[in-house]
């Protein structure tokens, strides 16, 4: 997305609780105050508000806003938004309501669903990659949701051509990672 806004000469900042380990930034990069996940040690979770960048955003002046993932960063940053009176779109492309099944904690899916309620329909519009999850949100009484498909050939990238063997080369198991719906 930062190239794509490059390309389109379009000046970009990134704010994040972890940066990307990258030889070099195409863009100036921010590192929120952050703390680590006990169950996710990889994932950092920023603190929660909009104090922590404002100044940097004050200073960079944007034009928009844009949220790419259900936390505690996405809140602030949609905080920011309305009260600086900055247009704020998200993507969607992290199923944050679905989370609970995986940890065995189903009893919250219906917390993260008024979640993602609170957040996404504070923002101005949400881009959604596929057609089923757009029924699934709206369904949850999500609303401003926008298809936007992800760019990915399913016809070229389909599970009918899934092969372990080649999986197997680049050091991946029999484990489905990713499905493509039609």
């Amino acid at each position: 997305m930062i190239e794509a806004a490059r390309s389109r000469n379009h000046e970009v900042i990134a704010i994040s609780s972890a940066l990307p380990e990258i030889e070099e930034q195409v863009v100036p990069m921010y590192k929120m105050p952050s703390v680590m996940l006990p169950l996710q040690k990889k994932y950092r979770l920023a603190l929660p508000g909009y104090y922590p960048f404002a100044k940097i955003l004050e200073e960079f002046q944007p034009d928009i806003l844009h949220i790419n993932s259900p936390c505690t960063l996405g809140f602030g940053a949609a905080r920011y938004a309305r009260t600086f009176g900055i247009p704020v779109v998200a993507t969607y492309h992290t199923h944050f309501p679905t989370y609970p099944r995986y940890y065995n904690l189903t009893a919250l899916e219906p917390l993260a669903w008024k979640l993602s309620r609170a957040l996404y329909n504070s923002v101005n519009q949400t881009f959604v990659p596929t057609p089923q999850i757009l029924k699934e949100l709206e369904e949850h009484n999500l609303k401003n949701l926008t298809f936007l498909p992800n760019g990915v050939d399913v016809k070229k990238f389909n599970p009918r051509f899934k092969s372990y063997e080649w999986r197997s080369r680049f050091g991946g198991g029999k484990k489905t990672y990713c499905i493509v719906c039609k």
